[in-house]
């Protein structure tokens, strides 16, 4: 009997990529079915579909390989639904005759064709504003529908990934209730790979969506507060679970600025999510119907 295994990464034996991600990234994906053993049989039928949530959009860039040969573009044929966002890949005559017929992988065996070989599919989906937040995950499926010739029914394995993102709410306040928020900027670098992030404004909700990672520090954002309660707010969403600097480079006049950038660490284990502000534990607040999607601090100017 075949297989299916689906993973986040390129490397379907680690899962070598890590299951968190910022909003703009293109999660890889890796699928790998194990093909049933083919002797005695003349037909192998395979289809597989795939369904990502609101929070992922297909890159629709699939590729297949089994073993070490790369199926050719007529091997397979792949059709996207955008409006379910689903994608499904179905073998063509031309494929299943491959995965049948193929003489150069085993010798004096009675296997055949590409029996007990496996099927890798990588492709990526990007990660988009729509995603889920905190504990709370994007999750993948993956059907894969397949039978012999010997077979009157069809038979279904299914497997799934899951992908994270989180955020930041930081407060800004001055010490005498006085200052003008207009006058603050921030800038947020990802200690780990040392980008600097990059996001667009919604104007209507306040909110900074993770558009880029960027090298310069020239190109980064500049988070300006929005008032709200008489406090200054600053909302960023889409960022993977790592390690920040988060540092104001200006403040209103007549204020101090903060003299060192604070370390902001957020971090998944197991079932549920955790941050540290230098070193601190942090309260982390819920996101629309999501548990521990954005991590809280506050900064006072005196």
């Amino acid at each position: 009997h075949p297989t299916v295994d689906k993973k986040i990464g390129t490397d379907i034996t680690t899962g070598a990529a890590a299951n968190e991600a910022t909003i703009g990234d293109k999660v890889p994906f890796v699928i790998a079915s194990k093909v049933p053993q083919m002797q005695g049989y003349t037909k192998y039928f395979f289809v597989l579909k795939d369904s990502m949530t609101a929070g992922l959009t297909y890159n629709k860039d699939v590729a297949i390989k089994i073993g070490a040969t790369t199926l050719a573009a007529d091997a397979y044929d792949v059709t996207y639904d955008d409006t379910a966002n689903t994608m499904t890949i179905r073998m063509t005559d031309t494929g299943l005759a491959e995965i049948n017929e193929a003489t150069t992988v085993y010798t004096d065996s009675v296997k055949r064709g590409y029996s007990d070989c496996t099927m890798r599919i990588t492709y990526a989906a990007t990660l988009t504003a729509d995603a889920q937040m905190g504990d709370t995950d994007n999750p993948n499926e993956v059907v894969l529908t397949w039978k012999r010739t010997s077979q009157n029914s069809y038979d279904t394995l299914k497997d799934d990934a899951r992908v994270f993102t989180y955020g930041l709410e930081l407060t800004k306040l001055f010490s005498d209730g006085k200052g003008d928020f207009s006058k603050v900027q921030f800038t947020m670098q990802n200690k780990t790979d040392g980008y600097y992030v990059k996001a667009k404004l919604d104007e209507a909700t306040g909110v900074y969506y993770v558009t880029d990672h960027v090298a310069d520090k020239k190109d980064a954002t500049r988070f300006v507060p929005t008032v709200k309660d008489g406090k200054g707010k600053i909302l960023i969403k889409g960022l993977e679970d790592d390690e920040y600097t988060v540092t104001e480079i200006k403040t209103a006049d007549g204020y101090t600025l903060l003299k060192k950038g604070i370390a902001v660490v957020i971090s998944r284990k197991d079932a549920s999510t955790s941050a540290t502000v230098d070193g601190k534990q942090a309260a982390m607040l819920a996101d629309n119907g999501s548990a521990n999607a954005l991590v809280a601090l506050s900064v006072v100017n005196t």
